[in-house]
């Protein structure tokens, strides 16, 4: 297929395109190219019936990282036991298939999905992970949980619903925004009001501004990223219900695993391309209503009348299968991030650590604080040499098996440094993105890489 506009329209377009998320996958890209050579038949999204076979299965493949260090054998079955019963055709993963998986001929780069899977695995793929998502997110019903093709297009929705639900009204973002996420409120939306600074009067100042004028939302991560940063969400949520306005809440970075945050919010969005995935080859977002907010309705009907089913069968398949670990993942990936960040935080050549483990509200936390910190050491030249020197992967992903590092100021804000740094971003800030490799090697790569400085 092709999208026909003006030129005129170009730039506008390829704004669309990047902001909202609405994209294709590599998966449905390459079987949209060799359409002609296979004879198939795409048309939303779905193969011809005479190209898929019925009969194959999905074994379950252990979620390695790509360096030299794998699961132990008895973690892989750990993970497995641990795991939600859904699995694609309703096959339970034995113990011996754990054992299988880490041989020592394992993949080292998950290949998620057959060369060919059958369309027919594909919805009750889509049902699998609806009802692992409600289960984690804590959501009534597994109806109020849609799929999307990407994080961004998953933000985008809620997005337009909540200016939908209070046209022509501004809204808020707290914390630092995610560029696309801040464009699509600007750009393509009435507008908002940004609190940046988290300090001791953000509260207020969005009191204010209800009190002035009727705000379509308040817009934030939790945590923010990249300085980790939270707001006290339960009084937050209060002055948001007093005055009937909903919180749309991204929790990529935090993810459902460790924050139960559906209970005081309106609306959850998340990038599964991430945490949830785990290995880092499908695109996929999520998001989750609230069935006892106010807005409910509102949102819901908006929801059902504009909402598409775009998640490609082969990518919502791989994202079943890669995420039938994602409780326990996320627990080792929380095990593994304290004593890194308690040996960074304590490390005479770092100036400052951001991780969110202030957060300690039972009514939030669920099982820890996740795998995402940041940090600067205390002299810019250092931070070059010592990430040269740090002996992970570099990326400008999150959500990885395998830890991964970036210099995220520079690779995400390298055109407007000057304004990020005003905002209390610095400019030689490293993200750290942490895996399932052992603890205590993670501990020496980043010492080795210290010591070299």
């Amino acid at each position: 297929f092709a999208v026909i506009f003006p030129s005129g329209a170009r730039d506008a377009v390829l704004k669309f395109w990047q902001h909202f998320g609405f994209v294709l996958s590599s998966r449905w890209s390459e079987d949209v190219l060799k359409q002609d050579d296979q004879e198939e038949e795409e048309k939303g999204g779905k193969l011809s019936s005479t190209n898929t076979n019925s009969s194959q299965s999905f074994p379950f493949v252990e979620p390695c990282d790509v360096r030299n260090h794998t699961l132990p054998i008895d973690f892989v079955a750990s993970t497995i036991s641990a795991a939600s019963d859904y699995s694609v055709h309703g096959e339970e993963v034995e113990e011996e298939e754990a054992a299988a998986a880490a041989a020592p001929q394992r993949q080292h780069i998950i290949q998620a999905a057959a060369e060919n899977p059958p369309l027919s695995c594909a919805e009750e793929a889509k049902c699998v992970i609806r009802h692992r998502l409600a289960d984690a997110a804590g959501a009534d019903d597994a109806s109020d949980v849609y799929l999307y093709p990407s994080g961004m297009a998953a933000i985008s929705s809620g997005l337009l619903a909540a200016q939908q639900s209070f046209p022509n009204c501004k809204s808020i973002q707290l914390g630092f925004p995610y560029l696309d996420v801040y464009k699509i409120q600007t750009v393509w939306g009435p507008g908002a009001h940004y609190i940046s600074d988290l300090s001791p009067t953000w509260l207020q100042q969005v009191e204010e501004l209800l009190k002035e004028q009727q705000i379509s939302s308040v817009v934030l991560e939790y945590p923010g990223n990249p300085l980790l940063q939270v707001p006290d969400l339960l009084a937050l949520s209060g002055l948001l219900k007093k005055h009937k306005v909903p919180l749309l809440v991204d929790d990529t970075i935090g993810s459902s695993a460790n924050y139960n945050l559906l209970d005081h919010v309106d609306v959850v969005m998340t990038s599964l391309t991430k945490w949830f995935s785990g290995t880092g080859d499908v695109m996929a977002g999520s998001m989750v209503l609230n069935s006892n907010s106010v807005h409910y309705e509102k949102f819901k009907a908006f929801t059902e009348t504009e909402y598409e089913d775009m998640l490609y069968y082969k990518d919502a398949i791989a994202l079943e299968i890669n995420s039938r670990t994602y409780i326990p993942r996320m627990e080792r990936v929380n095990e593994n991030t304290k004593p890194l960040v308690d040996f960074m935080r304590s490390h005479p050549k770092i100036e400052k650590v951001w991780y969110p483990d202030s957060i300690e509200d039972p009514a939030i936390i669920k099982r820890g604080h996740g795998g995402l910190f940041s940090f600067v050491l205390k002299s810019r030249e250092d931070s070059m040499e010592f990430y040269k020197n740090l002996r992970v992967c570099k990326g400008p992903s999150l959500g990885t098996n395998f830890t991964i590092a970036c210099p995220y100021t520079l690779l995400a804000h390298y055109d407007e440094l000057e304004w990020a740094e005003g905002l209390g971003i610095p400019r030689d800030l490293v993200r750290v993105s942490t895996g399932l490799e052992d603890a205590d090697d993670l501990i020496k790569r980043f010492g080795d890489a210290l010591n070299t400085v």
